[in-house]
This record gives structure tokens, sequence and C-alpha cells, in this order.
């Protein structure tokens, strides 16, 4: 049996006793699942097992840390602008499920 790595479309293989050298670590997510990188994409990054996520921690304008990969919204909200010129709550009003 096989494991596979999922990295956006790349998939990388390698035989089940290579894979207990090492641990998966999720990075980014599968944004046609979970809007990546914020609490959505947590949470369904733990549900098939996986022990390790690594997020990015970024800081709102009210000093407030919150999980988001870019420093822009942009890309990933139905937003414009930085996060660090967003209150926490204004944050949290974001469309995170834009891509989905």
């Amino acid at each position: 049996m096989e494991y596979a790595v999922i990295n956006l479309k790349c998939w990388v293989s390698f035989p089940k006793e290579a894979s207990q050298l090492f641990e998966i670590v999720c990075h980014r997510g599968a944004e046609s699942f979970a809007p990546e990188k914020n609490s959505h994409f947590c949470r369904f990054a733990f549900s098939p097992g996986f022990k390790f996520v690594e997020i990015d921690v970024r800081e709102t304008l009210d000093g407030i840390p919150i999980v988001i990969h870019d420093a822009r919204v942009n890309r990933t909200t139905n937003s414009t602008g930085k996060i660090k010129d967003l209150t926490y709550e204004q944050a949290t009003r974001l469309d995170f499920w834009k891509l989905v």
C-alpha cells in the first residue's frame, strides 16, 4: 500500500515503510473542502488523523492573533486589504469560503 502527499496539484507517492520514517504535516489545506489556512482548515485537517498542521499567525489592527496564510485578504476572502488593517471583529466577518 502507498500513501500520497498532496501539495496543491502535486502528488508524491512513497512506499508505506518509508512513511514510518517521518510525519506528514498539513500545509495550506485542500481548498476544495475547506478554506486554506484558517480555523476551518485546522478542523478539517485533523479529521482524517493528521497529527500536525503548519499555520501562519498574523495580528489584527487591535493586536489579536489570527490564523490566516496571506498578509492580504484579497486572494482568500470576499474582501481586500491587509489583515493588520482590520480589527478582529472585522476579520471574523470575512467570507473565507470565497473559493470553495
